[in-house]
């Protein structure tokens, strides 16, 4: 399997890789580069410079790279290919290769008006400020980073779309104001002063992905993860046909094995949840050891509703494929239902709302039994009063008038709300969440 990984001519995202042109010295790619200046189209398509020994110091600054080979995956190396500050500063980069770089200081920001004050002395020259595309976002389009490691690199207010993070590592680099569409981290570590600052990722997937320092939040996935969208998981990031899923053993594998079917199935779709639920359960982990309560909070109840929906699909799947009984399935549905009808154990108004109603409902019984024609509402009001003291401790006078053991019940469940709502409260202003 490796020998035939290494010799294949098929690169992720890359098409029609035969008609590439070889560029194998620097001079004949700043040859290129300055013939699309002139001209002013600024775009270099259909080249292979993995082959190129100095790629360093380039200046792509405001062109466009389409089918583009900077480095290949080549399973029979060790070594991966140095690319050195290469600058894409308001580039647009549409199928380009990567894949297992050294990428260092290499810059993929927005070229916004900030950043051209930063380059004065290119805006010097009137006719480059003229010519030059520099006021325009930069954007990456089905880009592959499959197995490199990225250090001190920028992506500030950069536009992803469709990109390969997977088995990468992310040093010390910025991604604040990134928006990141159909991103797949899976594996991917995170480490050093890496920055996720007002960051978005949709429809992304981060599973067994490591955060060593700074870590993503909440906000900066508000949609969820790709595996909450089953159909855009399945048609775009398991069955997306010029998208390659190697891994660093030069082999093809799924985790998802039931995903490599055309057609989505019940079992896939368990899985599919499953792994939404514990990636979601590790996240809140995560966010907890990071003082992040908030986050670590709705971590868990979104953890719960993805538990929720795999144990709801097992129910469809046949005995042979469940691994639970249906009994089973139907007590853990019931336990996270209740979990999320009293707040998920973080939320101060569900067991309040149940502890008011709970009164009223006691007191409504107290006026149908006792009904007073006179004063209606007040003799409400006072049997309302009566319910609240009966659910903090048994109240005599209500408890004959309601009659055992239901009178009972209600102390006891209000003894039971009162607490659990006391623990949400100390924890709320514990963890500032």
């Amino acid at each position: 399997m490796a020998n035939r990984l290494a010799d294949t001519t098929q690169v992720s995202f890359i098409t029609d890789i035969a008609s590439l042109q070889k560029i194998d010295s620097r001079a004949d790619l700043e040859t290129l580069m300055s013939r699309s200046k002139d001209d002013g189209t600024y775009h270099l398509k259909n080249l292979d410079l993995s082959e190129m020994t100095d790629c360093s110091n380039l200046d792509f600054d405001g062109y466009t790279l389409e089918n583009v080979i900077f480095s290949r995956f080549i399973p029979s190396k060790p070594e991966k290919k140095l690319l050195f500050r290469l600058s894409f500063m308001g580039a647009e980069l549409k199928q380009v290769s990567f894949a297992q770089a050294h990428i260092v200081q290499c810059n993929f920001d927005t070229m916004d008006k900030e950043a051209v004050e930063l380059h004065a002395e290119k805006i010097k020259e009137p006719e480059f400020r003229a010519s030059h595309p520099h006021y325009k976002e930069t954007t990456l389009h089905k880009v592959d980073f499959f197995f490199s490691d990225l250090d001190f690199c920028r992506f500030r207010n950069t536009i992803v779309n469709t990109a390969d993070f997977r088995y990468t590592h992310i040093q010390d680099c910025t991604m604040s104001e990134c928006k990141v569409t159909l991103g797949d981290f899976y594996f991917c570590a995170f480490q050093g002063c890496t920055s996720f600052v007002d960051a978005v990722f949709y429809h992304s997937s981060f599973t067994c992905a490591t955060f060593e320092n700074n870590c993503i939040r909440m906000s900066n996935i508000p949609d969820g993860i790709v595996q909450e969208h089953v159909e855009i998981y399945h048609n775009n990031l398991i069955h997306a046909e010029d998208w390659m899923k190697y891994n660093p053993c030069a082999s093809f594998s799924s985790m998802n094995h039931e995903a490599n079917k055309t057609e989505i199935t019940d079992k896939s779709k368990a899985y599919v949840a499953l792994e939404a639920a514990n990636f979601y359960r590790e996240l809140s982990g995560t966010f907890t050891g990071k003082g992040l309560n908030h986050d670590s909070n709705e971590a868990y109840r979104k953890s719960k509703l993805c538990e929720l929906d795999y144990y709801k699909i097992c129910l469809r799947l046949t005995d042979a494929d469940r691994k639970d009984c249906k009994c089973s399935l139907h007590c853990k549905i019931f336990w996270i239902r209740l979990i999320r009808a009293f707040g998920f154990g973080y939320k101060w108004w569900p067991p309040t709302l149940w502890f008011v109603g709970m009164t009223l409902l006691y007191a409504g019984i107290a006026e149908v039994i006792k009904y007073n024609p006179v004063h209606p509402i007040v003799n409400f009001i006072r049997h309302w009063c009566n319910s609240l003291y009966n659910s903090m401790s048994p109240h005599e006078d209500f408890s004959k008038l309601i009659t055992l053991p239901w009178a009972s019940f209600e102390s006891v469940a209000g003894v039971l709300l009162i607490g659990f709502l006391g623990f949400i409260i100390a924890n709320n202003i514990r963890n500032d969440s």
